[in-house]
């Protein structure tokens, strides 16, 4: 089931992009975090080290460390991410590679997602891999991941030659809320 996010984290966005009262923000972030939502405690430690509040972003990456060593896939990515950024002190691409990996073993779609375009791209030093990026590609798409979908999609049609078959995965890409399949599919466009 679908983890939704608490009220508070679309209101502290708004009151953070939209008015520029970062007080606010950080007092609906943090309400919102204490609720467990990743993306209110990765908000807040980018306001908080932006501001040089070292210490106050310190807690909330202490607590996606300790979900993530927990072994919860969510907070896997999320510590990924937050190292892949190099946003954070003592930015580490083999912390983000091995929580990265973790989250992808763990089913998490993003993650594998994420894995199959390291493996294909070779950035954040991880070694190229047709092979590696072709399995953990197939794996998002087995997740249901919609740009996993897309991407098969655009391979079936472009390399394989299946034009049934990859107008069939863009509009179950589509369905999954994917734009960019939405937008070939309207255009014709891949």
């Amino acid at each position: 089931m679908k983890h939704t996010e608490p009220i508070e984290l679309d209101m502290a966005y708004k009151a953070y992009n939209e008015q520029g009262d970062v007080e606010l923000a950080i007092s609906l972030y943090e309400i919102a975090a204490k609720e467990n939502s990743i993306e209110a405690m990765e908000a807040l430690i980018d306001i908080y080290l932006s501001k040089g509040v070292i210490k106050s972003g310190h807690v909330w990456m202490e607590k996606i460390i300790q979900e993530a060593e927990s072994g919860k896939p969510d907070f896997q990515l999320a510590l990924s991410k937050l190292h892949l950024s190099k946003n954070i002190p003592d930015a580490s691409n083999q912390i983000a590679f091995d929580f990265l990996l973790k989250a992808a073993n763990n089913c998490n779609a993003d993650a594998q997602y994420i894995l199959a375009d390291l493996y294909c791209s070779g950035l954040h030093q991880v070694e190229r891999s047709t092979e590696r990026a072709g399995y953990w590609l197939r794996r998002a798409y087995k997740n249901r991941h919609p740009a996993a979908i897309y991407d098969i999609a655009c391979f079936h049609l472009h390399k394989n030659n299946k034009k049934e078959k990859a107008m069939c995965l863009l509009k179950k890409s589509s369905d999954l809320g994917f734009d960019q399949a939405t937008d070939a599919l309207n255009t014709q466009d891949i």
